[in-house]
């Protein structure tokens, strides 16, 4: 077959054109359907793990700012303490 051939525009069906159409009509309404749910379901998902994914950020942020907090309060009660000692230390020595 040449490229200018192609098919002949007379194609034998076994079936009426119609019928062919009738069947394949609910195949395709249906397929489009199927189509629309996944890519819907498909949509859901990835919403999910963009959120799942900025919660894990905010999670991961809020830990370093409690553990920012928890520090400075450890610090400041080392400090008191380190403070209390030295002022025992000074009223032991000058008493």
């Amino acid at each position: 077959m040449s490229k200018k051939e192609g098919f002949l525009p007379n194609m034998e069906f076994e079936q009426d054109p119609v019928q062919i159409l009738d069947a394949l009509m609910p195949l395709y309404l249906n397929n489009q359907i199927l189509r629309a749910l996944q890519e819907s379901l498909a949509s859901e998902l990835a919403a999910r793990m963009n959120v799942m994914n900025n919660a894990i950020d905010n999670a991961i942020d809020l830990k370093k700012t409690l553990s920012n907090a928890y520090n400075r309060q450890r610090q400041s009660k080392i400090t008191s303490e380190i403070l209390e000692i030295e002022l025992y230390c000074f009223l032991l020595l000058n008493s």
